[in-house]
């Protein structure tokens, strides 16, 4: 069954799409019926962070440039630090258990 969904790249290629659409319209309409500037781009009274307006650009582009260089921190973090963290405690070299913590030679 999951063969037949996943095999045809188009096929899901156009469900992401009908998803997307989906998201997209559900999301208007609550914006819409709420009034919310949730999705808003760009300068906006509404829109605001720690209840600091975000009406000027050298604003929106302080923002704008945090989370970029707050993502490209994340990401570099991850990658650096999780195989820190998905090292095993045994090694092919030798067999080392975490209990002993004898050094790996």
């Amino acid at each position: 069954m999951c063969r037949m969904l996943f095999n045809d790249q188009r096929v899901v290629a156009a469900r992401l799409v009908v998803w997307t659409l989906l998201c997209v319209a559900v999301f208007l309409q609550i914006m819409i019926a709420n009034g919310s500037a949730f999705l808003a781009m760009g300068l906006n009274s509404k829109t605001r962070l720690f209840n600091v307006p975000l009406d000027t650009w050298p604003k929106w582009w302080c923002v704008a440039v945090y989370t970029f260089v707050s993502t490209c921190i994340t990401a570099f973090a991850s990658d650096s630090v999780a195989p820190f963290i998905a090292t095993p405690c045994r090694t092919t070299r030798r067999a080392t258990s975490c209990s002993q913590r004898q050094p790996v030679s």
